[in-house]
């Protein structure tokens, strides 16, 4: 008969080692097995979990043939106190083999995550659910035990390792192992210059956080319940754009990929991780500067934000600590919708495959380039010669290079939308002379040219020379002895000429969505080329979302268009990332609230102008009104014009426009009127609304209630 296993026929220190190497070994063969077998057959579980059985199985055999005639091969604190418990071990070799095991353990996970490249040490990102799921780890257990002891307490300690493989495989057909790989060490960011030096996750291993329920890693064998993967479909109303619905036995744990490290990207990965944060969620960043504000970089032009790091909303450690991974200067090339995979590209040039469950792009939009002469071409100006467009945080970079090291006197802005207005002030405070120029009749043309007038007239009145219905030809720099290094070349609306000798020149005309990866893949398109999505920013592609200045709008007055605002890729980003994770939420609607701040004072609109109502199937009616921002009788009062639009049929409030000083919370304003159209008011109900007063700052009527009283007297 052979020897029974667990005596004391060997030296402690030779058990001991055995029981280090034997734990080493088959944490080694767990983790190892597990992350190749991912590897080799991503997101297919049921073939993931067959070959990590079977490489377990099989190395479990190998491993008890060596270690099992020395120590027992326990390999588990559980079964070393359970032998004891019988009699086959005694509670001091027991306790002995407790440390040696879990050395052995840890040293084997650590091995095998570094032959994959993986960090050193993994946390648990799993949970025991609910009781249940607990008592089936602790019946996967008691079962281990059974079969250990029933072979070798009878004598047949041969046949144990074919019996405990046989057992183990089978389990891993229903569970899976508490030992998981690591997450993916970060590495330091090679940014360019002024670029932060950041931390970045490998291909598709984002950092995983340990949330409060998880378990740490741990040597046991005891198998855990894998909720199946169970997706039911169904179609959106439309009947042309699939939607997911993820049933309560979803699995959880999915890949999330993000394209785009601007407000839609960052919105949907900060969603996803708030919502499940057991979900791996990579966000691909062309550049180093994730979660950047573009609409602040005019303030940090003028110096009113004092460093160019204060325009993130979000440090990158601020973002690593959500349990997003980054993946900064790399570049989306190309998707694969059937395989699920994402090619990108590094500084070095490499292409990558990152796989993924659900896909966001939220690639945005980039600048417009207006058929200028040396704006464009092998005869370009370009940054180096004073010659900027405004969209990022490079462009931002560039523009401050030509302002401190060649300290331009003047400079030429070309367009006149709220950018424009916003860099023509922000020179003005540097103190360099400002030249405007606009092609249609008047500036900031989202508003009426009655109010475009008022704005027109503050920027005249802090030095700006406007020309407005004026087109810019072409850009060359200028001969010696002219008065500035470029000359700018212009024809007005009525046939005339205009010339500008200035030091430097920036084009902000408009952006348009940058759809090129998405379209490439076969995502279908819409209004000014955006990627056409439902309101749950599902794609016609499968398994592929898209959100953010890169899409098209759901406007709520007047259903699809393309308006891209900051405002608006938040939400939307928010809505995909949920969506993403299998929820149901569909995104709201713009109204294209927006504000500009000019000087000392502030224009703001929110739904539609009277063309736009028009256009979208109303019978719109507009009346201008003026009304004091709180009573005259207090100091600093400060006159407000406005222009309510509404529905001449059934009254319903269609959009505003109000220009006022700065001081009479114009952005506020235009808020409650966002607020009562969203919740498709009528102008007159506009009156019944109760809002504050107090003399300092406002009236018994606030200034937009006298504004709807205005319009309903009209259309009576």
């Amino acid at each position: 008969m052979p020897p029974k296993v667990g005596t004391d026929e060997a030296a402690l220190w030779r058990r001991l080692l055995a029981e280090i190497l034997g734990s080493a070994f088959l944490a080694a063969v767990v983790i190892g097995s597990g992350i190749a077998a991912q590897k080799l057959s991503p997101g297919a579980v049921g073939l993931e979990l067959f070959e990590n059985a079977a490489a377990t199985a099989a190395g479990l055999y190998v491993i008890i043939l060596m270690f099992g005639p020395i120590s027992g091969a326990h390999f588990n604190p559980v079964v070393s106190f359970v032998d004891a418990s019988f009699g086959g071990l005694s509670w001091r070799q027991a306790w002995a083999y407790l440390p040696a095991q879990m050395a052995g353990c840890g040293g084997g996970a650590v091995v095998a995550n570094l032959m994959f490249s993986k960090g050193a040490v993994s946390i648990s990102a799993h949970h025991r659910a609910t009781p249940a799921h607990f008592l089936a780890e602790v019946v996967a257990t008691l079962g281990l035990i059974l079969v250990i002891f029933a072979l070798a307490r009878r004598g047949r300690g041969h046949v144990a390792p074919a019996a405990l493989g046989a057992y183990i495989g089978a389990a891993y057909f229903f569970e899976d192992p508490v030992i998981h790989p690591g997450f993916t060490p970060p590495r330091a960011s090679a940014a360019p210059w002024p670029g932060p030096r950041s931390r970045r996750s490998t291909p598709g291993s984002p950092r995983r956080r340990q949330p409060r329920w998880s378990s740490p890693i741990t040597c046991s064998m005891a198998p855990r319940r894998r909720r199946s993967r169970l997706r039911t479909s169904v179609r959106h109303q439309s009947g042309d754009v699939p939607t997911k619905r993820r049933t309560d036995h979803e699995e959880a744990h999915v890949h999330i990929i993000a394209i785009g490290g601007s407000d839609a990207g960052i919105s949907a990965a900060l969603r996803a991780r708030e919502l499940e944060p057991a979900t791996e969620v990579t966000v691909v960043v062309a550049d180093a500067y994730p979660n950047f504000s573009i609409c602040g970089i005019p303030y940090y032009v003028s110096g009113e934000v004092t460093h160019w790091r204060n325009l993130a909303h979000r440090t990158i450690a601020d973002l690593e600590a959500t349990g997003m991974g980054l993946r900064l200067d790399t570049v989306a090339r190309r998707i694969d919708v059937e395989g699920r995979k994402l090619a990108v590209t590094g500084t070095n040039g490499d292409e990558e495959l990152l796989s993924y469950d659900e896909l966001v792009v939220g690639t945005g939009a980039v600048p417009v380039r207006p058929p200028i002469d040396g704006l464009t071409g092998p005869d370009a100006v370009g940054a180096d010669g004073g010659v900027h467009l405004l969209h990022s945080m490079g462009d931002t970079f560039a523009v401050m290079r030509t302002l401190e090291e060649r300290s331009p006197a003047s400079a030429l802005i070309v367009g006149a939308g709220y950018i424009g207005l916003e860099m023509a002030e922000a020179l003005v405070a540097r103190g360099l002379n400002v030249v405007q120029m606009e092609q249609l009749p008047e500036v900031l043309p989202t508003v009426d040219p009655a109010l475009g007038t008022l704005v027109h007239a503050q920027l005249a009145d802090h030095g700006v020379d406007v020309l407005t219905g004026t087109t810019v030809r072409s850009i060359t720099r200028a001969p010696n002895g002219d008065a500035g290094r470029l000359r700018v070349q212009a024809t007005t609306a009525d046939g005339q000429d205009v010339a500008r000798s200035v030091d430097m020149v920036l084009v902000v005309v408009g952006v348009r969505p940058d759809t090129e990866l998405a379209a490439s893949a076969g995502a279908s398109l819409g209004p000014r080329g955006a990627i056409a999505v439902d309101r749950h920013m599902r794609t016609n592609l499968p398994h592929v979302f898209a959100a953010g200045d890169c899409v098209v709008t759901h406007h709520r007055l007047v259903g699809t268009t393309y308006l891209p605002l900051g405002t608006t890729a938040h939400k939307q980003g928010r809505v995909a990332g949920e969506n993403a994770l299998g929820g149901d939420r569909e995104f709201a609607g713009s109204l294209g609230t927006q504000v500009v701040k000019i000087f000392e004072h502030a224009v703001a609109r929110t739904g539609l102008r009277d063309h736009e109502a028009a256009a979208g199937g109303y019978h719109p009616l507009t009346v201008a009104a003026e009304a004091d921002d709180h009573k005259a009788y207090y100091p600093a009062s400060h006159r407000m014009a406005m222009r309510y639009t509404g529905d001449r049929k059934n009254g319903r409030l269609l959009g505003v426009q109000l220009f006022g000083h700065r001081h009479s919370e114009i952005a506020k304003r235009v808020d409650i009127v966002a607020a009562a159209i969203f919740n498709e008011m009528t102008v007159e109900a506009m009156s019944d609304l109760d809002l504050s007063y107090t003399p300092p700052l406002g009236s018994p009527w606030d200034a937009m209630q006298v504004g709807a009283q205005a319009w309903a007297r009209a259309n009576r």
